[in-house]
């Protein structure tokens, strides 16, 4: 059994925070209304108050919405102790569906048991999520080794652009393009057939890469079980 510790977010603490950040920017409009409420200095000041006020509530509060977790990785099983002692164990004869997104903003680990969905990510900006990235290549190795010597179907997912919401989506958006060729402003047709022609043409080469990494399996865990 490995054991790593890492970094973690909980995405209800981060909206939670910006929240804060936002009414606190109202709070002090309203606060330096009623002080300076005749003041020649007013737009000013508010723009001052309504800056350095969320900014140090954001600043203080940073480190509160990250936390440690500890988790205990064999064959088998996973075991995650979380914010609070919480343990969560992961048994994989359990598991039905895996995803492993390393977005941009961090890596985000979403597992699909019978007895329900355990989702944990790590926030690049908050977090040092660099050992939570280790972990989850390590444990897609452990889910797919598992998978090989037991004969079971464990699904690897692919991201949102894979499921066949997406696909319904193209579909229906790529019909509604189609059909502003027949606009009959100019300008209007011209603006949607050159920024949507685009956008469509992004999305779609964007499915078929994520639709062909659904099916083969990471480079590296590829590696791995050779």
């Amino acid at each position: 059994m490995k054991e790593y510790q890492f970094q973690y977010t909980i995405q209800r603490d981060l909206l939670l925070l910006i929240l804060a950040c936002f009414v606190s920017i109202l709070i002090s409009i309203f606060i330096g209304m009623a002080l300076f409420p005749e003041s020649k200095q007013m737009p000013l000041t508010l723009t001052v108050i309504s800056i350095i006020v969320p900014f140090i509530i954001f600043r203080y509060f940073k480190n509160k919405v990250v936390n440690i977790c500890i988790a205990k990785l064999n064959k088998t099983s996973v075991e995650f102790e979380l914010k609070d002692s919480i343990i969560k164990l992961v048994n994989f004869n359990d598991l039905i569906s895996y995803k492993v997104y390393y977005s941009t903003k961090g890596p985000i680990l979403y597992l699909k048991l019978n007895s329900g969905r355990f989702k944990i990510f790590a926030h690049n900006y908050y977090c040092n999520s660099d050992p939570f990235n280790d972990f989850c290549k390590d444990l897609e190795i452990k889910i797919e080794n598992y998978k090989a010597e037991n004969k079971v179907d464990i699904i690897r997912e692919g991201s949102i652009f894979v499921t066949k919401g997406m696909l319904y989506f193209l579909i229906v958006t790529t019909s509604i393009y189609f059909i502003s060729f027949f606009i009959e402003t100019n300008s209007l047709r011209i603006a949607i057939e050159i920024g949507g022609g685009i956008y469509l043409f992004i999305f779609w080469i964007k499915y078929f890469i994520e639709k062909n990494k659904k099916i083969d399996k990471p480079s590296f865990i590829a590696k791995k079980l050779l």
